[in-house]
């Protein structure tokens, strides 16, 4: 398995710089149209964060904030991009305002003109410090016989949920005070004794279950034992996220720590220190205390020799390969892992380099070697019982069940006089299908995002909906940009309207929405010509993109699209088990939805019982 892993590294970082090159060989107008490049570029001026704001007029890229990319003052093509080119972090692309702000990467200023390109940059930075955290994991006989399940993890059935109350657990602190052990259900008050006094602890969370208050409850009660605790997840928002709930349930001395990365530090509470790996402070940390960082800086800790930690904790591990978590595991000897492997699997460059065991998550390596000892929320205290019952059907062995105070929340629609979209609006169901016939659509679909923008506008001018609480979640980046242009158009001339919706009403990828949820969301299925799903199947046809697309929302979900999407009514071969499910989405969205037949030209709708 050491050099599996080793290779695995290897193979990941050489597809990443093949895929770089190749594509700086094409022209300039393919890579814009293809998503790789934004030209055109308007240098802005430099804000007070130091960060170099750029304009452009039409951005059809797949670049998200954390990229590193590089620009240049040329349209250059093939190894001239790298080469003469200036490296940065994108800090953030605001497509409303059509400004994109840059981080440098190195000690060299972007250009600063009118006309810049940039392109996706390549530099190898973390293999180094990932294939030296797996010599230094090999090197500790508990890891490896975790990873090779030789391990002796105990049941999760041993821990019954009044261990606690009747003192079979060692005392828990009272940060779990009986309060918050009231609002525990069963496997919460399972995983919550496990934590404590189990070597590791392994906890799927479905959406919605629970999972951070449960991990912020557990790094609590290790704080107010005296311990020392590092939290580490893929991304800095997902780190954020969790040591935030920690701060504000934890109201002891010990101090938390987070250690940012590059660019504008983010909106934390004032009792959390933003600071870097370098700073002396970390350096004499003394227990208790807690840091959250990423892997990448994990390994950096490791590396600072009087520091230690008790506790581990991986949150979201379902999306983290085996190979990146290994410097997390060396900064201590207890873990609690949670994920959900039934969510968003790691994204990888070269799946068909690997063995089958490291293309899965560490969560799901685990949870495949350690079934008895994986514990599974069961209550979603999100999903309504309408917008619950397809997902705990098709991907929880429907076990999993709304909580009794989510289970009958719903929707509150106006009724309007506004023809097709009142018909779409206001029904009973929780799930509305809106179903289209078109044919053609590859990676944008004017109709649907025409549709989608004016239902949008709908909910949040006439049915009291905020903005912050809606979100439109699509596959395609350039699908996404034709519903932001409509979505302005649909609001009317309204400027603070506008701006209000721009700053937060979300539209985005599913991979960007995983973590978070919404009153209503709208999942716009987009793509409909029969070649291009063949060609994408594995990607469009994801389950687990699925699972994550449909249970974002508490009280209301519009699925829109065509039905030439589902694979099996384009007759499109794809693995019979992601065949079946789709088949059954679809069965299930006509039968127990509300399917609204909307046509060009034609609007009309029906409540459907079949095709």
């Amino acid at each position: 398995m050491h050099d599996a892993l080793i290779k695995f590294v290897e193979a990941e970082v050489a597809a990443e710089e093949r895929e770089v090159i190749a594509m700086h060989r094409n022209t300039v107008s393919w890579r814009v149209e293809n998503g790789c490049c934004i030209t055109g570029l308007k240098f802005e001026g430099v804000a007070e964060s130091g960060l170099f704001v750029y304009s452009y007029k039409d951005n059809k890229s797949k670049y998200r904030a954390g990229d590193l990319l590089v620009i240049n003052t040329c349209k250059l093509r093939g190894d001239a991009v790298l080469q003469e080119g200036v490296l940065v972090w994108l800090e953030e692309i605001d497509h409303f305002a059509k400004l994109i702000r840059l981080e440098r990467a190195n000690f060299i200023d972007p250009p600063c003109s009118d006309d810049c390109t940039v392109d996706k940059g390549f530099f190898d930075y973390n293999s180094p410090r990932l294939k030296h955290g797996i010599e230094l994991g090999y090197d500790r006989a508990d890891i490896v016989a975790l990873l090779e399940g030789r391990a002796r993890l105990v049941p999760a059935n041993a821990f019954a949920a009044s261990a606690i109350e009747n003192g079979e657990i060692s005392q828990i602190s009272n940060y779990a005070n009986s309060h918050d052990r009231q609002q525990l259900t069963e496997r919460q008050c399972q995983a919550l004794a496990s934590a404590i006094s189990a070597n590791t602890t392994l906890i799927q969370g479905p959406p919605g279950s629970g999972k951070t208050f449960l991990l912020a409850l557990i790094v609590a009660d290790a704080l107010a034992r005296g311990h020392s605790v590092l939290v580490t997840a893929p991304t800095h928002k997902a780190i954020d996220n969790l040591i935030t709930a920690v701060a504000r349930k934890y109201t002891g001395d010990a101090p938390i720590v987070k250690i940012v990365g590059m660019g504008r530090r983010p909106n934390l509470p004032p009792t959390i220190l933003q600071t870097t790996a370098d700073d002396p402070f970390v350096a004499v940390l003394e227990a208790p205390f807690l840091v959250g960082a990423t892997i990448y800086q994990a390994y950096k800790l490791h590396q600072i020799e009087r520091l230690h930690f008790d506790l581990a904790v991986i949150d979201e591990a379902g999306q983290m390969p085996i190979a990146h978590c290994m410097p997390a595991l060396l900064n201590a000897n207890r873990y609690v892992i949670a994920g959900d492997h039934k969510q968003l699997p790691p994204v990888l460059k070269d799946a068909g380099a690997h063995p089958e065991f490291l293309k899965r998550s560490l969560y799901e390596h685990l949870h495949d070697l350690y079934p008895h000892a994986a514990i599974t929320l069961d209550v979603t205290f999100r999903m309504n019982n309408g917008i619950n019952e397809f997902p705990s059907q098709a991907f929880y062995a429907n076990v999993l069940r709304p909580s009794q105070c989510a289970a009958q929340r719903r929707f509150q629609a106006k009724e309007t006089d506004l023809g097709e979209l009142t018909n779409i609006i206001c029904r009973d169901e929780c799930v509305t299908f809106v179903e289209l016939e078109h044919r053609r659509a590859i990676q944008r679909a004017p109709l649907e995002a025409d549709l989608v923008a004016r239902l949008a506008a709908e909910l949040v001018l006439h049915h009291a909906l905020a903005p912050q609480e809606l979100a439109i979640v699509s596959p395609h980046r350039a699908h996404n940009e034709e519903i932001r242009a409509q979505l302005i158009a649909a609001l009317g001339h309204d400027p603070r309207l506008q701006a209000r919706v721009r700053d937060r009403l979300v539209v985005d990828t599913v991979e960007r929405l995983q973590g978070q949820e919404r009153d209503v969301i709208i999942f716009s299925l987009c793509a409909s010509d029969r070649q291009y799903a063949i060609n994408k199947s594995q990607f469009l046809y994801s389950p687990n993109r699925l699972n994550v697309a449909i249970t974002r929302s508490r009280t209301r979900l519009f699925v829109v699209g065509s039905k030439y999407f589902f694979p099996h009514i384009n007759g499109i071969l794809i693995d019979a088990g992601h065949l079946q499910l789709w088949e059954s989405y679809y069965e299930y969205l006509v039968s127990n939805g509300s399917r609204v037949v909307h046509k060009t030209g034609q609007r009309t709708d029906q409540r459907s019982v079949g095709l």
